[in-house]
């Protein structure tokens, strides 16, 4: 694993990740390699391990640790997709690294009325399960939520009335 550069690393992650095959000793070298280089990472290898940690039954608490504070220095290089999917992260692994969720927040409300429907509502119930009572978010993700009904999937309804009522 020391010869991966962050693509690799990542996309490794991910796949296993996917396909639910949690082998400790290839997620213990992949976080090593990944800490020791993931100041050179983008935004979109971040989120991408973010998420697929969040996907392993095993907390990594120092990669956690590692990924929130890249992560807040590439937020402005942030797409749509990885500021909805590292909240998600932070709420399936049920972190709640505050400066990490308040500066995504700040960089979502900007861009919230680009969210596809399904970012819309995973930012939703992140928020919700975290707790996290930023108000000027609630209330663009709410503001957001008012689109034609023909953009949700059934199930996005379901998820984005649970979240709002908590």
């Amino acid at each position: 694993m020391t010869d991966c550069d962050s693509q690799h690393l990542s996309s490794t992650a991910w796949s296993f990740s996917v396909l639910e095959w949690h082998h400790a000793p290839l997620f213990e070298a992949i976080s090593s390699a990944s800490i020791r280089t993931m100041t050179h990472w983008c935004s979109r290898h971040l989120a991408m391990l973010s998420w697929s940690v969040a996907n392993i039954p095993m907390l990594d608490q120092p990669l956690c640790t590692a990924i929130s504070s890249e992560a807040r220095k590439t937020l402005s290089e942030m797409k749509v997709v990885e500021l909805a999917n590292t909240p998600w992260s932070e709420a399936a692994l049920s972190l709640n690294d505050v400066p990490l969720l308040s500066s995504i927040a700040s960089s979502a409300l900007r861009t919230l009325t680009a969210f596809p429907a399904q970012n819309l509502v995973s930012s939703a119930w992140s928020v919700s399960v975290l707790s996290y009572g930023d108000m000027p978010l609630s209330k663009a993700l709410s503001a957001s939520s008012l689109r034609p009904l023909s953009e949700y999937l059934p199930n996005h309804l379901a998820q984005f009335a649970w979240a709002l009522a908590r």
